[in-house]
């Protein structure tokens, strides 16, 4: 019987293994290059807040740094869009230089991070969606797309914008109070642990800009952008608020010591990103929940 079940197990083993065929990669790089390449293969427990929505999918242009992308895949999971990655080396540099060859394997290729920039821009999108990055990072041939686009009518979210003079016209504009309600009514923000602090208004701001929508979710971080903060960078997520600011190199911490899960606060934070999302790319729902009262019993 332990023959059998083992040349089962050698047989499905071998099957395995003569079936598997490397996907090309995108931009034709090595197939183990991480640049460029996001995948909804591995589907994380979440709820499908708008998956499928109303209207249809969205087409999202997601900019943010490449280890922190998988929150578009997590983004996705919940609210249906249609996801263009562009990736940068962190919040700060489009790409960096390495001594280290096994390092520098994994580094975006500063030409093809450039010109896969300019390419995304270029596209048809309903809206982008910016994941604290320093504006200053992008070239300002982009920057000055990307606004014309929002000018024309594609919407923005930006998460945790840097103190920017262009960012400060952008966001300067002409007040839309009735995004803020759309955004955030309804959300148990009293109750979320990294967002209760922030009154709303400062949480949530919504503007329109041209023809164009813009959303601006200020979680009051400090987003770690100097050199020597480069590798606590790659623990942050990019969309929703970090809850884990330990030291991401570290030695073995007893459990006691670790923070809490978030688990159920981060359905909440994506569902705030999947507000900003949809109101910005003027897929929002035209009907709202008004109060309930319930009758004297």
């Amino acid at each position: 019987m332990r023959q059998l079940l083992t040349t089962c197990l050698l047989g499905l083993l071998g099957a395995a293994a003569w079936s598997y065929t490397p996907q090309p990669h995108p931009h034709g790089l090595n197939e183990n290059q991480p640049y460029g390449r996001l995948t909804n293969a591995y589907v994380t427990p979440h709820v499908a807040w708008a998956n499928p929505a109303a209207g249809g999918a969205i087409k999202l242009l997601a900019l943010a740094p490449l280890w922190s992308q998988r929150e578009t895949v997590e983004l996705a999971q919940r609210l249906q869009v249609e996801y263009t990655p562009w990736m940068s080396y962190n919040f700060s540099k489009i790409t960096e230089s390495a001594s280290d060859e096994a390092f520098a394997f994994f580094m975006p290729p500063a030409a093809l991070a450039q010109d896969s920039l300019v390419k995304a821009i270029a596209g048809t999108h309903d809206v982008a969606l910016i994941g604290k990055l320093d504006w200053e990072m992008l070239p300002p041939k982009q920057r000055f797309a990307l606004l014309e686009k929002v000018h024309n009518g594609m919407g923005l979210v930006y998460v945790n914008p840097p103190a920017h003079n262009e960012l400060d016209i952008v966001f300067g504009s002409t007040a839309d109070p009735q995004g803020v309600a759309a955004i955030a009514d309804h959300l148990p923000l009293s109750v979320l642990p990294r967002l209760h602090n922030i009154p709303r208004d400062t949480l949530v701001k919504t503007v329109t800009f041209g023809k164009g929508r813009v959303v601006v979710l200020n979680y009051q971080e400090q987003v770690p952008r100097s050199e020597k903060e480069r590798y606590p960078a790659m623990a942050w997520p990019c969309y929703t608020p970090q809850w884990d600011t330990e030291e991401p190199i570290r030695s073995w911490s007893p459990l006691e010591t670790l923070p809490p899960q978030e688990w159920v606060a981060y359905e909440y934070y994506q569902a705030l990103v999947a507000r900003a999302v949809r109101w910005a790319a003027r897929k929002d729902s035209p009907v709202r929940l008004g109060p309930i009262t319930l009758p004297a019993t």
